[in-house]
């Protein structure tokens, strides 16, 4: 059964199956009393076994079981316990205590559907996903254009996703609000955040990426070049790499570096300081590795002479062709 009763149904029995729903088995005196408040108890009685028969009519089962107590029938489901509200929309013709009992539920309904908007909307707003946070403040602002706290979450939000004329726009439907409504001005904590707002300044936009940085880059027309590189790789020798600047020469170490690491080969990089120091520090770096090497072809070990001759004497070493 939804939280909605259909159209055609009696309109002094609306509220009776959403009471039984929810306050459970009731004497069948209670909800004639409350439907006919003003009636005689047998002639309310009377009305109410006419109006659950033309229910059953309508709906073409029992909706509504028992005698002296009233409840509702064996497999009749409902929503009324989760749903946002209850009977929307609807003429309800009933007593004063009846009705009251409706706002009342309508109203818990309403409070915790805005208690469930302001936490998906704080935890939208820790992710910093400010779409999602203004989207559920929106929400909880039209469920009551009048509070106060929701016009500030919706100026707070769009401040902090850095749309600041968004911000002054979303204080100034406060205000008008406010003041059409009910003749108020916005509060002191309301005024204080719009100073906030106006003392700030508007958040730059993001660059835009261009879509060649989204890919990653590619090597091209370096294919020589990479070839002697590789083989110096296998074969452990010195290589020299001279250009101009802005050939491309970074970019085709960094490939060397990775195609060494997809070898799981040691790799490390130094930058010259000082042009009288250009070989000093790689070449520091060598006499921890070199030691440990036991085979060298002929072009490796006359290279590695030269940028390290301390380690050519301190060690023979033993050439392969």
């Amino acid at each position: 059964m939804p939280a909605a009763a259909p159209p055609h149904c009696p309109r002094a029995t609306r509220c009776c199956w959403p009471w039984l729903a929810i306050e459970g088995p009731t004497p069948r005196a209670r909800p004639a009393q409350l439907l006919w408040p003003d009636s005689a108890p047998q002639a309310a009685r009377n009305a109410l076994r006419q109006r659950l028969f033309q229910l059953k009519k309508l709906a073409g089962i029992d909706l509504v079981a028992g005698q002296d107590v009233l409840t509702l029938a064996d497999g009749v489901l409902h929503d009324l316990e989760t749903s946002d509200d209850m009977l929307a929309g609807l003429d309800i013709e009933a007593g004063a205590e009846l009705l009251e009992w409706l706002a009342r539920q309508r109203q818990r309904r309403r409070e915790r559907l805005r208690q469930s908007l302001a936490e998906l909307s704080d935890m939208a707003e820790r992710a910093q996903d400010w779409a999602d946070a203004l989207g559920h403040a929106r929400e909880l602002l039209a469920l009551d254009p009048l509070a106060e706290d929701a016009h500030r979450r919706l100026m707070r939000l769009h401040y902090l996703a850095g749309d600041r004329a968004a911000a002054l726009l979303a204080f100034d439907v406060c205000e008008r609000i406010l003041k059409d409504e009910v003749g108020a001005r916005p509060s002191p904590e309301t005024l204080a955040l719009l100073r906030t707002v106006e003392a700030a300044r508007e958040a730059p936009a993001a660059p835009v990426i261009p879509v060649a940085m989204t890919r990653p880059p590619r090597l091209l027309g370096r294919e020589a070049e990479r070839g002697q590189l590789e083989l110096a790789l296998r074969e452990s020798a010195v290589a020299l790499l001279r250009g101009e600047a802005g050939m491309g020469k970074s970019r085709l170490l960094a490939e060397l570096c990775g195609m060494a690491g997809q070898r799981k080969s040691m790799s490390a990089r130094d930058r010259a300081t000082r042009p009288c120091r250009m070989r000093w520090p790689a070449a520091g770096c060598a006499r921890c590795w070199l030691p440990a090497r036991s085979t060298w072809t002929r072009r490796s070990a006359n290279g590695w002479r030269a940028c390290c001759p301390n380690w050519a004497h301190r060690r023979r070493c033993s050439a392969t062709s």
